[in-house]
């Protein structure tokens, strides 16, 4: 027999930030997986850790970046811009040119004080977890736990082409604050 279906076409929004919350329920700790660096992930970031403060104060973060392939590079100095202390060195990215050349630094507090924080990643981390993983470390901001990451260090630059079509071009490589 012939089966009829009904469907509604939605706009499916896919978090960033898959879990946040305290573990164990009665710790101070925090949990976060980030699963990707879109747009809205460090405002997802930013509004967990404002209402997990509201409930109690944070002594620790774990950021989960295990399996994430990345994303944006803004968004990850955004990430970072809310562990590390402001005016310190993000990011940097080189490129052929002069002009490629660019610095990355926090320009707000860190909204955790001096929470103590661990980074877990794996080999499925890239690109922008890198960035976030590097700048944490390389500011003895926090620990880094896991397995070697995937070691991209390439920043993609997508330009827009004709018939709704994009090409993605390798245009610079990135380095944490201490090269």
């Amino acid at each position: 027999d012939t089966l009829i279906f009904n469907l509604i076409r939605e706009e499916i929004i896919v978090k960033n930030l898959a879990y946040y919350g305290f573990y164990p329920e009665n710790s101070n700790n925090v949990y976060l997986k980030l699963t990707n660096f879109s747009r809205s992930a460090g405002d997802e970031v930013k509004r967990s850790l404002k209402k997990l403060k509201e409930e109690k104060e944070i002594n620790s973060i774990i950021l989960d970046l295990r399996g994430n392939p990345g994303g944006l590079l803004d968004v990850a100095v955004d990430i970072v811009d809310k562990f590390i202390d402001k005016g310190e060195l993000i990011v940097s990215t080189k490129g052929r040119g002069e002009q490629s050349k660019k610095e990355y630094y926090a320009v707000q507090e860190p909204m955790i004080g001096d929470a103590k924080l661990v980074v877990l990643i794996n080999e499925g981390s890239a690109s922008a977890s890198e960035i976030v993983a590097g700048a944490i470390q390389d500011h003895d901001r926090g620990v880094i736990l896991g397995k070697k990451s995937f070691g991209k260090g390439l920043v993609q630059t997508i330009t827009p082409l004709n018939y709704n079509t994009s090409i993605k071009i390798t245009t610079a490589r990135y380095y944490t604050p201490s090269g």
